[in-house]
Order: structure tokens, then sequence, then C-alpha cells
């Protein structure tokens, strides 16, 4: 994630993973658990506390002004942001739209994109 100061300096707020989970792991199906917090957004989509995922990336962030964190790996990673206050602001760093064809989770993530934009 980047950023942009009032002086329009690019600022890169993103750090690398340096953990015992290989989060670059582009071959397997599912890489690692998340869990999934409570009353987040996530989790009334996904009706879960934890989920699997695959992973794809080399860098992560420790937290974000005005976005609340619904869920984190066992390493501690956060691993999906929301925002609370539009329909539909969910970041996540796994790659659910890979996982369609077999997994019922990723099917909810996009079933609930879907329906909020089929709402007027």
């Amino acid at each position: 994630m980047a950023c942009v100061d009032k002086y329009n300096t690019f600022k890169d707020l993103t750090i690398p993973n340096e953990t015992f989970i290989n989060h670059q792991d582009k071959i397997n199906k599912y890489v690692h658990e998340i869990r999934v917090e409570e009353n987040t957004f996530l989790h009334d989509i996904v009706k879960s506390e934890n989920l699997h995922v695959n992973s794809r990336h080399s860098c992560h962030i420790d937290g974000i002004k005005n976005f609340i964190i619904s869920a984190y790996a066992p390493d501690g990673i956060i691993e999906a942001i929301e925002y609370p206050y539009k329909k539909f602001v969910l970041g996540v760093q796994w790659h659910p739209e890979s996982m369609l064809k077999y997994d019922k989770q990723a099917n909810k993530i996009f079933e609930y994109f879907l329906k909020i934009c089929q709402k007027k």
C-alpha cells in the first residue's frame, strides 16, 4: 500500500514478509489458515472464525488508519482489512478469485459483493 503526503511525496507503507510462513507460495491451493475476527464484515460474510487461503504476497502492512483489521495469519501478518462506513470495502492479502472452483468461502465473498452491487 502506498500513499502520497501533502508534498506529493510517495511513501511505501508495506513491510517485507520475513516470517515462518512462505507467503509467496504460488503452487499450493491452500498455504495457511487465517483467523477471522468476530464482529467484522468478513466474519458476517463467511460465518467462520478460520479460513484456509492461498498466499502470493511479499509484503504486508501493520495497520492503517480508519480501517478495521478483520483477519490475521498465524504469524501475525494482517490478511484482511475493511472500511465499515461504505457498503463493501474489503481488502484481502490472498486471492479468492483463484479459489472460486474449489472453495465455498471464496465464493461467499463474491456472492455477497454481487448482492450488494445489485441493491440500489
